[in-house]
């Protein structure tokens, strides 16, 4: 089963796409577009559906994403730190490098995936 929500710019188009899906027993949510205030809410929902609603370990899919700022850096790495005080992991998977340095500098860089390659 695969959950989406949208914030849509005023161009009428997407401005964020959030797909939930999962890969074993890990929840994946995939961002696609930018990762701002404006789509805050949907990302915050999204997140809030997934801990209420599935176990296990959680990744944040960024590979297709074009911007992420810091209140959504913020967010996701507040929601790792209560899934991490519930038993639980949050890892995110294919960060740009601006997002890794965001991660960094908010104390979240262990939450960042290394798989060898360099980032975008």
């Amino acid at each position: 089963m695969t959950l989406t929500g949208l914030a849509h710019s005023t161009r009428g188009r997407p401005h964020l796409v959030v797909s939930v899906s999962t890969e074993q027993d890990t929840t994946v949510i995939a961002l696609q577009g930018d990762a701002d205030l404006v789509a805050l809410s949907v990302l915050v929902d999204q997140m809030a559906d997934v801990i209420a609603d599935r176990q296990g370990a959680v990744v944040i899919d960024l590979s297709d994403t074009d911007v992420i700022d810091t209140t959504c850096v913020r967010a996701i790495g507040q929601v790792a730190q209560w899934l991490a005080g519930n038993g639980r992991r949050l890892t995110i998977r294919a960060p740009s490098r601006l997002a890794i340095m965001s991660f960094a500098t908010l104390g979240w860089a262990d939450l960042v995936e290394s798989d060898g390659e360099m980032p975008r």
